[in-house]
């Protein structure tokens, strides 16, 4: 259904810049400003000799199409506690279609395999669907915190 791919330095300029590079194929309203956001992250820590490596941002493609539907990525490495916080987005062209509930349960497996101990993610209290994606992929509501509806589960 969906896989991911690891941003590198020339995806991330064309994210931030909202061109394609050759050959890609973006859904109609890729990127959204999530996904630009994370690019220029990733640009940030790169220009300072600095690489998330596998704990950065990933784009969404739809396996059937080769279609980047959305993003998903490692707010930063783990903590000394194992916590990795995980965020993510599909365009609302591809929403609905259970890419969300995929990317997110491909990224715990990747958490698990990188080492990671626990990962959590949040969502504005009235974001329902997100909040669904994550109850989806196992993940449980731990309370509200700084006005977001947090979501931890231990790997």
């Amino acid at each position: 259904m969906v896989t991911l791919r690891l941003f590198d330095e020339a995806r991330a300029r064309h994210v931030v810049g909202g061109e394609p590079e050759r050959g890609a194929n973006w859904a109609r309203d890729y990127p959204a400003e999530g996904d630009r956001e994370a690019a220029s992250a990733l640009l940030r820590e790169l220009a300072q000799r600095r690489s998330p490596g596998q704990f950065g941002p990933y784009e969404v493609l739809e396996v059937d199409r080769g279609l980047v539907v959305g993003g998903i990525g490692f707010h930063a490495p783990p903590g000394r506690d194992g916590t990795v916080e995980v965020g993510y987005g599909i365009v609302a062209a591809e929403a609905n279609k259970g890419y969300a509930t995929a990317a997110l349960a491909a990224m715990l497996g990747l958490a698990r395999d990188l080492g990671a101990r626990r990962v959590i993610a949040r969502a504005l209290p009235t974001n329902l669907a997100s909040r669904r994606v994550m109850e989806k992929a196992g993940m449980t509501f731990t309370g509200l915190v700084e006005g977001f509806a947090s979501y931890a589960i231990d790997l």
